[in-house]
Order: structure tokens, then sequence, then C-alpha cells
């Protein structure tokens, strides 16, 4: 898939993505520009993937406030980035990062002078703890028994069609997989994510799922193979690019 043909998909899910923190700003010896005086940098802070030799995991990146950026990856056996604005020299604040292998890599933006860095954690998955994953999100079936629940799917109040948020890595993409299943298993957010639809008092109560280590880990992976759509100030936990 060209950059190009990304640009919905980021305008989407990395340009309404939302910021987690600010990181270090190291500025270059050359004069400031509007670039450099900026606090930028890349959101999210620390991203999360996987990979399983057969889906596709992306996470939508951007750097708020940085233009005519170019990306670079410290290992790109691990990583791939499809950016904008210019796809022969991979410039562009919007971005989507691909995983390509396990491990762990280091994301470098650079602009006027100025560059900011994330990290990209990718977990190594199989095709088998996907499927577990989707079956435990979409049917509601557990391992134990593999019968589908339909009362027991995430998908009665998670989706495209649906009024709640989403779980795509627009959402998910700077949590930790623990921190995920702490979400739907402990109806616990990461400190400082807000609830956008409900009260906390009414969420906590219905995010509390039983289910087994290959279960968690599965619903994770699946979660971070389907296709990244923002939910706006949802987004990478809602702070910092969208002031409510």
């Amino acid at each position: 898939m060209t950059p190009r043909s990304l640009r919905k998909d980021v305008r989407r899910a990395a340009l309404l993505a939302a910021a987690l923190g600010t990181l270090t700003l190291a500025c270059g010896a050359g004069p400031a520009d509007d670039t450099t005086r900026a606090a930028w940098r890349i959101v999210p802070r620390k991203m999360y993937s996987a990979h399983d030799g057969v889906h596709a995991f992306r996470v939508p990146m951007l750097t708020p406030n940085a233009f005519g950026v170019k990306w670079s990856l410290s290992n790109p056996d691990t990583a791939h980035i499809d950016a904008y604005e210019d796809s022969d020299s991979a410039q562009g604040s919007e971005a989507m990062v691909t995983a390509k292998a396990a491990g762990t890599v280091t994301l470098t933006a650079t602009a006027g002078g100025a560059s900011a860095t994330s990290v990209l954690a990718v977990t190594e998955a199989t095709p088998q703890l996907w499927e577990i994953g989707r079956r435990r999100y979409v049917e509601g079936a557990r391992i134990r028994d593999d019968v589908p629940d339909p009362a027991a799917a995430c998908t009665n109040c998670h989706g495209t069609d649906k009024t709640d948020i989403e779980h795509t890595p627009a959402q998910i993409g700077g949590f930790s997989d623990q921190e995920v299943i702490t979400i739907f298993t402990e109806g616990r957010k990461p400190p400082g994510v807000k609830n956008r639809v409900i009260d906390f008092e009414l969420w906590s109560p219905v995010h509390r799922w039983m289910m087994d280590d290959q279960e968690k880990k599965g619903v994770v992976v699946y979660l971070r193979s389907l296709s990244p759509q923002s939910n706006g100030t949802a987004d990478f936990g809602g702070e910092g690019v969208f002031q409510e």
C-alpha cells in the first residue's frame, strides 16, 4: 500500500490522535524557526504493536505543530514507515508505522533543526493467538468450551457501528499490552485517561471480564490488527492535541 493511498486512514486516525505526553525536544545549533520554537513531539510517545507473520499490524502517528518532517528508524527490519507529502523521501507530519518483526525500534522525526523520538515495542504473536482473541472479542467464545456467547461479545458495545469507543490502534496503540488487559479485565484505565462516553462508575463494573491468559493475550493481538479508525478525543488517551 502506497503512502498516498494511506492518506485517508492517517488523517482520520493519526491527525485526530491525542498525546499521552511530551517527548524531549532536541534542538540543533541552527537558527530557530517556527518548528524549533514549538514544543513538538511524536504522538504517541511510545507505541505498542504485534507481529504474527500473517496479519497487518499498524499504528498511526503524527508530529503536532511540525511540518515537513523526515522520519527514520533505528532498525528498518522491525518496522516500516509510510509518510505523507513526499512519498519518495518519506517526509510529512503524519505517518503510519507497520510492524515487520518482533522487537523494539526507535522512531525519529526531524525537521527545522529539531527532532523528537518515540519507541515502538512489537510483541511476537501467532495466528492461533489472533484467532483466540477474535473469537472472544467478536463472538464471546471462551477457550474452555469454544461455544459462542453473544452476551459476552465485546462487539455488543464496541465497533464501527456502535456508540462506544473503538479499540483500534488509533485508541490503544499508545497503551502497553498489560494496560489494555487491565482496561477490559479490571475496569481501570492508565493514569490520566478520561472516560469519553459514560461515567467511570457505570463503565468500570462492566469491564471486568473473566478470561484465561491466552484469551487476554489473544484479545490484545486481535485489537492491534484492526484498521486504525479515529474516535477523535478518545485517541491515545485523549490528552494533548485536543482540548475540551
